[in-house]
């Protein structure tokens, strides 16, 4: 969830190098999704509290994690993608056990890393 005047060019490439390095390592896991959902919202606006939903019938996590707005608009790229990978590093953090695996959060850390290299 992003305001109108965000520029979230950086999940969306975060996102798709994400998505190739898990094909191409044929990461395994008991979740079928992990879909994470950056908010950065002007909160004179909108406010949305910071969330993990678990959809069992679909296997699947949805995290949302807020990022100050004012931070972002006035970061650059580089800044906005370091952002961006520390909002999801501290997200995948907090996922339950029961959800992915310490060795299962050390992969994704991995990918969020190598993702984030691979970008820069």
């Amino acid at each position: 969830m992003v305001s109108h005047d965000i520029d979230s060019s950086c999940f969306h490439s975060l996102a798709d190098e994400m998505t190739t390095l898990v094909t191409d390592r044929q990461v395994h896991s008991a979740l079928q999704t992990l879909h994470f959902c950056p908010i950065v919202l002007k909160g004179d606006i909108y406010t949305r509290a910071d969330f993990l939903t678990y959809k069992r019938g679909e296997k699947a996590l949805l995290i949302g994690r807020n990022i100050s707005h004012g931070t972002w608009k006035k970061a650059s790229y580089a800044r906005r993608l370091a952002l961006a990978v520390a909002n999801f590093r501290s997200a995948i953090d907090d996922v339950p056990e029961k959800y992915l695996a310490a060795e299962e959060k050390i992969v994704v850390r991995d990918l969020v890393a190598q993702a984030a290299e691979n970008l820069t």
